[in-house]
């Protein structure tokens, strides 16, 4: 490692700096990432899902609360719209962060949702697919 052009200090030819945190785009970044919110969850009273460590839970009473983060990208609802309202205000407290009102796609998933549920398909995905002659492929 060198002091790039323009950058360099003469009184200290030998030296560089050593960053306290990751930078966005470096390859140790996301893990860093996740290590501080996972921390952060932990504290909140979340517990991690033994079988997706992406997955948080909280539970209160009868209600629950899930958060999935993929990469930069949280996702989390309720049983109980305040846990979601509430959960919101402490990241946003927390992190620097913008919010999606209504999740309506994610990670090839359409989102809808409805008074009796909420609804997913791949439709886009899947018509996606075809534009690269998936529909020629045999089965």
């Amino acid at each position: 490692m060198e002091q790039p052009p323009g950058f360099d200090d003469p009184h200290l030819p030998n030296h560089v700096y050593k960053f306290d945190m990751a930078f966005y785009g470096l390859k140790q970044a996301p893990i860093d990432w996740y290590e501080c919110l996972k921390d952060f969850l932990l504290k909140q009273g979340f517990e991690i899902v033994k079988a997706d460590p992406t997955l948080f839970t909280h539970k209160v009473n009868s209600y629950i609360f899930i958060c999935q983060i993929y990469v930069d990208e949280i996702i989390f609802g309720s049983t109980n719209a305040n846990f979601s309202e509430q959960f919101s205000r402490i990241m946003t407290n927390r992190f620097e962060m913008s919010m999606m009102v209504k999740l309506t796609y994610f990670l090839g998933f359409q989102i809808k949702q409805l008074k009796d549920g909420t609804f997913i398909s791949q439709t886009k995905y899947t018509t996606d697919m075809l534009k690269f002659d998936m529909d020629k492929a045999k089965p």
